[in-house]
């Protein structure tokens, strides 16, 4: 792999780093998202000799992010690790914010109209049957009757979950969620993005002025190249 091969494959992985930092920017205010990291994979001797490209490794930043005070009580947050669930038509999703309504078949459910999901399945509730509130253990009550206890689970590799949007995640193929106990539920608390808006345009300007030294490496590859050319084609004349 010669200088021109790795500056351009250098230039790819910017350009791939400047979109996830676009994606973070956008989502600074969506709650319980998690901002996407990326790490550049270490150029191996072995590597190089058969040309491979190094690539980078793009993952979650699962740091929690700043609770922020809500005034609805079906607005959830998690206290530590922990994820909710909801059940959708392509299978479980996850968010560390659950920001629940009742829909019009009296099931708790996210702002995509995904049912969150409890010990007893689709969490129900029944016209007429009293305030709703959900307690530090996640036990949903109605009145004075529990109508179930919110499922909190975790994953195998949290950092590989796939973003859907929204604050929403899927579990990575091959990986599966496991029921999780002793976890606080926060009511009235919506968790904010872990994006930082000043740290996401520093890496931006850096990612810039790397690919704008990798331009010039190119530029410079191909001028030299240019000149190697002209030269071979002067002593053939």
């Amino acid at each position: 792999m010669n200088a021109f091969e790795i500056a351009s494959l250098s230039m790819d992985h910017d350009m791939q780093r400047v979109a996830n930092i676009g994606q973070n920017l956008a989502n600074t205010s969506t709650a319980g998202y998690k901002r996407v990291v990326q790490a550049q994979r270490p150029f191996t001797a072995a590597m190089l000799e058969a040309g491979a490209d190094p690539g980078v490794d793009t993952g979650l930043d699962m740091a929690a992010g700043a609770l922020r005070a809500s005034s609805s009580p079906l607005d959830l947050a998690v206290q530590g690790d922990g994820l909710f669930l909801f059940d959708s038509a392509a299978g479980p999703v996850l968010s560390r914010q659950a920001s629940l309504h009742v829909d019009g078949q009296g099931r708790l459910v996210n702002d995509a109209g995904q049912a969150v999901q409890s010990d007893r399945g689709d969490l129900h509730v029944t016209p007429l049957g009293g305030d709703l509130r959900i307690d530090a253990n996640g036990e949903a009550w109605q009145g004075e009757r529990s109508v179930g206890r919110l499922q909190l689970v975790r994953v195998g590799d949290p950092a590989k979950l796939v973003p859907l949007g929204g604050g929403l995640y899927r579990p990575a193929d091959g990986d599966s969620t496991q029921p999780l106990d002793n976890v606080q539920v926060l009511s009235r608390q919506r968790e904010a993005s872990n994006v930082s808006s000043s740290a996401e345009m520093v890496r931006l300007m850096e990612t810039t002025r790397h690919f704008e030294a990798m331009a010039k490496v190119v530029q410079g590859y191909d001028e030299a190249m240019d000149k190697a050319i002209r030269k071979l084609g002067d002593l053939g004349s």
